[in-house]
């Protein structure tokens, strides 16, 4: 998550704290990403996840439950998992 900056990291937590959903993610056009702000009653869900799964899981269970907060920039989830994934 290269691309991301405090302000992004702001706008989660001013959604934990004004909205009452237990999730708040970062959207763009219908891509989310990381990071993802989770109210603490998730943590159990947590435990309960196998696998390369990770919250996009919960997210999508969650659907009526989250705030998606909107961006400007798809790059903003762009990943550096591969060495392919460095070649623009």
């Amino acid at each position: 998550m290269p691309f991301i900056k405090s302000t992004h990291i702001n706008k989660i937590y001013n959604s934990i704290k004004k909205n009452n959903k237990l999730v708040h993610v970062l959207n763009y056009k219908t891509q989310i990403g990381n990071p993802i702000g989770f109210n603490i009653s998730l943590s159990k869900k947590f435990n309960k996840i196998k696998g390369d799964v990770g919250a996009r899981y919960l997210v999508k269970r969650l659907k009526k439950d989250t705030n998606f907060i909107k961006v400007n920039s798809p790059k903003l989830f762009k990943d550096f998992d591969r060495l392919d994934d460095f070649s623009f």
